[in-house]
């Protein structure tokens, strides 16, 4: 799908929850911040959720931003993916 076409399903701006599901070690929640906060100036880190799988081995952060655009999204999913640690991004 063409980013026009995904354009027309999405309206932007738009508040945009983004979960980052990775091995839970110490930091892996403050690079999330700090990378995201470099994409999107006026994130709110009140916003930001921290939950520790039953045996702690994996996290899960959702991060809530403003999405300017399509492109915007995929900057923010691709700076996250580089993450060290990271297993997925819904």
């Amino acid at each position: 799908m063409a980013s026009s076409d995904s354009e027309k399903l999405l309206k932007f701006p738009s508040l945009f929850p983004i979960k980052v599901v990775g091995v839970a070690r110490e930091g892996f929640t403050s690079e999330i911040h700090a990378c995201v906060l470099d994409l999107v100036p006026d994130f709110d880190p009140e916003s930001l959720e921290n939950r520790l799988s039953s045996k702690g081995n994996y996290q899960s952060v959702t991060v809530r931003v403003i999405a300017q655009s399509q492109e915007h999204l995929d900057q923010i999913y691709l700076a996250l993916n580089k993450i060290d640690g990271v297993k997925f991004i819904l």
